[in-house]
């Protein structure tokens, strides 16, 4: 009987507290919740075949390419580019930047006898070009079937906040050829643009953007360039070069107008790429390392690295295809305050998710997103969108606004 009127008193005891207990429950549970990212589906493209989406600097467009299947003189699958852009009805458009079918300066068209092939578009930062205007580069466009070419075009388009073109101005640099990719640094007018051939792999600057500067060589290197990254203050340049199992990395501290070596020697891997900095502190750097066995495995290292202590500080296993080079493949991204690394990663059941990864904590979730095919993905710089970039065959591009 007494043990009878203790388990009475208890019981009585919690369900006098149980209001108390329950608001401490869905506190937490709230807590929990809004710690996440709420993702919010706002577009998804018409076309198939999307890859290497590029945010503007100021994320209120960006850049895609498309890969084309139909036939062009002989020729199949062309590249050509698209910007997505935010309507005044709160959309997403899209538009064709290179389409033979239109008429001369009726749009971003550039008319030639030949079909191009359009390889990146950058974003670089242009002051002069006002608020609500953006300047793109266009790096590559050689002539198809034609890979002796010894020229490239450089085109750069004047487009502004709502997806028109102008003053497209071209010019052609001549001895050199190769794969040719262009990337953007960040808070300055310049860009840098890389050309790989078979005999020379050289890195390239273009400063300032909008005026008739060419490019000027700084650097020529004896492995192809795999990667480069920049601060925000565009100060500190970090690159890899490398090929089959020989890989390098290279530092510029004024800017990217001189490179030296660093030493980075790391036990156990023989294939690093993807090299990206925080941006809130250009001596810690991340990068994807792998040894062979982990390359036939599609996994590999996200590797964030202290250039001070010349220390590993963290690592994690990530997903990343087998074909390592593959143009526009983004594998991991920090957030704008440097405090999270996002990064594709697989299950047993060979589902690619979105996660997060807390440098700080050290704690890594996924992210609630519906998708579970990830091939690739970029943020805007502030972190207000998603681009997802799936594996399906149709219709493979989702735009997701985030809040919290």
């Amino acid at each position: 009987m007494f043990n009878v009127c203790i388990r009475m008193r208890h019981a009585y005891y919690l369900f006098s507290k149980a209001p108390f207990v329950l608001l401490i429950i869905l506190f937490g549970f709230q807590l929990t919740y809004a710690q996440d990212n709420i993702y919010t589906l706002v577009h998804q493209g018409d076309l198939d075949r999307y890859f290497f989406p590029l945010w503007a600097l100021d994320s209120k467009m960006f850049s895609v390419q498309v890969m084309s299947g139909e036939e062009a003189r002989g020729k199949t699958n062309l590249l050509t580019l698209y910007i997505y852009y935010k309507s005044d009805d709160d959309g997403w458009k899209g538009i064709k930047l290179f389409n033979p079918e239109q008429k001369k300066k009726s749009g971003p068209v550039i008319n030639k006898s030949f079909d191009r092939n359009e390889r990146s578009l950058c974003w670089p930062v242009n002051n002069s070009a006002g608020k609500n205007k953006h300047w793109a580069m266009v790096s590559g466009g050689e002539v198809t079937g034609n890979s002796n070419n010894n020229n490239i075009t450089i085109i750069q388009n004047w487009i502004t906040e709502l997806g028109e073109v102008k003053n497209t101005r071209q010019s052609i640099i001549t001895g050199l050829n190769g794969l040719v990719h262009s990337y953007s640094v960040p808070g300055k007018a310049e860009l840098f643009v890389t050309f790989n051939s078979q005999d020379r792999r050289v890195l390239n600057k273009i400063i300032p953007i909008g005026s008739n500067t060419p490019c000027t060589e700084v650097e020529s290197f004896h492995l192809p360039i795999r990667s480069l990254a920049a601060s925000e203050d565009g100060q500190v340049i970090i690159l890899i070069i490398g090929s089959e199992t020989v890989y390098e990395f290279w530092m510029s501290s004024d800017g990217g107008n001189s490179f030296s070596q660093l030493d980075i020697l790391i036990d156990g891997y023989t294939i690093f790429t993807e090299v990206d900095i925080d941006p809130k502190d250009p001596n810690i750097i991340s990068f994807i390392a792998s040894d062979n066995a982990q390359s036939e495995k599609e996994t590999a290292d996200l590797c964030v690295y202290n250039m001070k202590n010349g220390k590993i500080i963290n690592k994690a296993e990530v997903f990343r295809h087998k074909q390592i080079f593959y143009s526009g493949q983004a594998y991991h991204q920090w957030s704008p305050s440097g405090q999270f690394l996002y990064f594709i990663k697989s299950n047993s059941k060979n589902d690619k998710h979105l996660y997060m990864w807390n440098i700080e904590s050290g704690d890594i979730s996924k992210c609630n997103l519906p998708d579970n095919d990830i091939k690739t993905f970029k943020y805007s710089p502030d972190g207000n969108y998603l681009t997802i970039i799936s594996n399906t065959s149709t219709r493979n591009m989702r735009i997701y606004s985030i809040s919290r």
